[in-house]
């Protein structure tokens, strides 16, 4: 199944399109926007071999399997190495080709998507377990543990394919242990009950914030070995590969978790973004009638029409990344410029187009993906069956059906490339307003738990 994949990256590159590769393509498993979904998927024939891959892997949003199983690495290593070395020479040859040249100040650029959305809100395998736990034993009251490296060692016994998790023992600690943490280590219902998406309130809020700092550290450490191997194929070949995990925009309500509101412990962008090549967003410019993700502003927005700019929550969620990560880009890798329920949107006014994409230029925007999925049993969708999404679905859903759409966002590209060089000032010129946020601690800003 290569040649394809290297034809058509060689046709987008020679087109002088922006080519995205994506490991995790965010569909469901079985048609349905509620059914478990496997976007971050292992080979089928990995789980033949071993189906504790996909097993107990509890709520990681958007993946399939159990990022801590040790074979993880091992199955993206060969998949990468089979596939990504054509993939770059045809990059380099059809930039070359393209007249984009492929030298040392101008390198192809292409897009790699990690994950979409990595929530990773619970989990449940042994082998999560085991470096959970491995986490909690590296506790002090005053050095908690900043790397996976003792919750790694623990596993080695266990790296094997067939090998089983070591069991949880009952360790053994001097006065200064903490009741709470004693009470994790000498009960394992309780250990289990953290790793939960809401869990009870037995675990209290200090096992449940370590638990926020280890999964952090997990997630990071699979995201960097993806990233990892994806640029030991493409730097040697001069291939610019920009890893993303795209960001859902969550808004004022949990600016710095991707995965859900305040308390639900998700990824902080913050950290996400640090240990990736670019920032990439999930936003919506097109919001349901009289609906904002931010609450205090739904009454403002009419309820007659739908395309009212809610780009406050949105342009809060550029700003946030770009300071953040201030000399990464921005990428916009799933723009819901149609209502995820009625996909036909015929009467978007060019200008609201025009508007939505100056906006979002100006504020760093440097690529945008506009985006549809479309699902069973939405408004206008009903006869659609979502299986058969790329061979029909999804098209006749999307906008390249639709060309008045289409022409009103081509003329906004050109509009905004014919003074390129202003809109780069703007967006590059100092912010008037900054935002400042303060916590306690590290650990509480992952948590998203912002003081002020």
């Amino acid at each position: 199944r290569v040649p394809p994949l290297v034809s058509r990256a060689a046709a987008v590159v020679r087109s002088g399109a922006l080519l995205q590769l994506v490991l995790s393509h965010g569909r469901p498993a079985v048609g349905s926007s509620s059914a478990p979904h496997e976007s971050q998927a292992m080979p089928r024939w990995a789980v033949a071999a071993d189906p504790a891959l996909q097993a107990d892997v509890g709520e990681p949003h958007f993946c399939s399997y159990d990022i801590d199983h040790p074979l993880v690495e091992t199955i993206w290593s060969e998949v990468l190495e089979a596939t990504l070395p054509p993939i770059a020479d045809a990059i380099v040859d059809a930039a070359k080709a393209a007249g984009g040249g492929a030298s040392a100040t101008q390198q192809p650029v292409v897009i790699v998507q990690l994950a979409n959305e990595p929530a990773f809100t619970s989990a449940n395998s042994n082998y999560t377990a085991t470096k959970w736990r491995a986490w909690l034993e590296n506790l002090t009251e005053t050095s908690p543990p900043k790397s996976l490296d003792a919750a790694k060692s623990s596993l080695s016994a266990a790296a094997s394919a067939n090998a089983t998790p070591p069991a949880l023992a009952v360790p053994v600690f001097g006065g200064l242990t903490p009741f709470w943490l004693r009470a994790a280590l000498t009960n394992a219902t309780l250990l289990r009950a953290a790793m939960s998406a809401a869990p009870p309130r037995e675990v209290g809020p200090e096992l449940r914030r370590q638990w926020s700092a280890f999964n952090q550290r997990r997630v990071e450490a699979w995201l960097a070995m993806l990233r990892r191997h994806v640029e030991r194929h493409m730097a040697p070949r001069n291939v610019n590969a920009l890893c993303v995990a795209k960001l859902m925009n969550n808004g004022l309500t949990s600016p710095l978790v991707v995965g859900g509101a305040t308390g639900r412990y998700g990824v902080s962008r913050r950290r996400l973004l640090a240990a990736l090549g670019a920032s990439a967003q999930d936003s919506r410019d097109v919001p349901r009638k009289g609906f904002s993700q931010i609450a205090a502003l739904a009454p403002l927005l009419p309820s007659a029409t739908p395309y009212a700019l809610d780009w406050v929550d949105t342009l809060f969620s550029y700003d946030l990344s770009r300071s953040i990560a201030p000399h990464k880009p921005l990428l916009e890798t799933e723009l819901h410029s149609l209502s995820q329920g009625g996909w036909r949107s015929g009467t978007i006014p060019a200008a609201h187009v025009y508007a939505t994409q100056q906006l979002g230029a100006v504020s760093g925007v440097a690529a945008t993906q506009m985006w549809y999925w479309g699902r069973r049993g939405f408004s206008g969708a009903s006869n659609v069956d979502p299986s058969q999404e790329f061979a029909g679905g999804n098209f006749a859903m999307s906008a390249l059906t639709q060309p008045l759409l289409l022409d009103a966002y081509a003329r906004s590209e050109l509009r905004l490339n014919a003074v390129a060089e202003h809109v780069a000032a703007l967006a590059d010129a100092p912010p008037g307003v900054y935002l400042l946020w303060l916590s306690d601690d590290e650990d509480d800003m992952a948590n998203g738990d912002v003081r002020s």
